[in-house]
């Protein structure tokens, strides 16, 4: 594919092959999920009204991943993966952000509910970080800067039932003209830290990274309609590498219906 992005006369081409395999084995109460990929980026850049390229990088990489789960009946499931990440860099000079991914995590689904509970660990060989306005940076946005080696661990999870407010039907009641009370609660805890040669920062937090977050949201719905009220919680962060400045701590609100 190619596509291209015009902005004060410069023009940016990219160009990408990819191949990948993968294979499901089902062993026992065990499903393993096999997976290989190879991915060839080409980019390009030039110059309204000159000749020849400005600039040209080439990324390539080949990840591997691997899961399994395990059925312990009664819609409970235990299950644990890893995966080669892979993050290619633009027209730029910086090498591709590359980790090794671990999750372990248990999974409950009933017919009115769901819940998970999911540990990582992400260990990045070369972290990359954007300058995104979306994560809050307000500097040089859309820049990279290679903050070498990193790690990310925490746990996350998700709760929610499809009726909060349960009751026993009456008899002869419709279910067509019940309420619905869906409820959802989802979080995440985690730890950053940079691991790399810039002993400048080594050992401080990750940029745009917070320690924690939650979202929770309630509604009322029936067969003919639905509204809900949910709520976003950002513990604050820092906006830099050494750990200088950070965000307030903030609530996001939304109304949906």
């Amino acid at each position: 594919f190619f596509y291209e992005i015009s902005l004060v006369s410069i023009y940016d081409y990219a160009s990408a092959e990819s191949i990948s395999v993968s294979d499901r084995i089902t062993h026992g109460n065990f499903v393993t999920t096999l997976g290989f990929r190879h991915e060839d980026v080409d980019y390009w850049e030039y110059t309204a009204g000159t000749h020849g390229k400005k600039t040209e990088t080439e990324n390539s990489a080949t990840m591997l991943a691997a899961s399994t789960v395990y059925n312990m009946g009664n819609g409970q499931s235990a299950f644990a993966a890893y995966s080669k990440g892979y993050q290619p860099t633009g027209v730029s000079t910086q090498e591709p952000e590359e980790s090794d991914n671990y999750e372990v995590g248990y999974r409950k689904v009933s017919a009115g509910s769901f819940l998970e509970v999911i540990g990582f660990f992400n260990d990045y060989d070369q972290l990359i970080d954007t300058c995104l306005a979306a994560a809050g940076c307000t500097g040089d946005t859309g820049s990279t800067t290679n903050a070498g080696a990193a790690e990310i661990k925490g746990i996350e999870f998700q709760y929610r039932i499809n009726n909060l407010f349960a009751g026993p039907e009456m008899k002869g009641a419709s279910s067509m003209s019940s309420t619905r009370y869906p409820f959802l609660v989802s979080g995440m805890i985690q730890d950053s830290e940079y691991k790399g040669q810039n002993l400048n920062y080594n050992g401080k937090t990750i940029a745009y990274v917070p320690d924690f977050q939650l979202y929770t949201s309630l509604g009322m719905e029936t067969t003919n309609w639905s509204v809900g009220l949910g709520a976003k919680y950002y513990d604050n962060m820092f906006t830099d590498n050494m750990n200088v400045f950070r965000t307030v701590q903030s609530f996001i609100y939304d109304l949906h219906s």
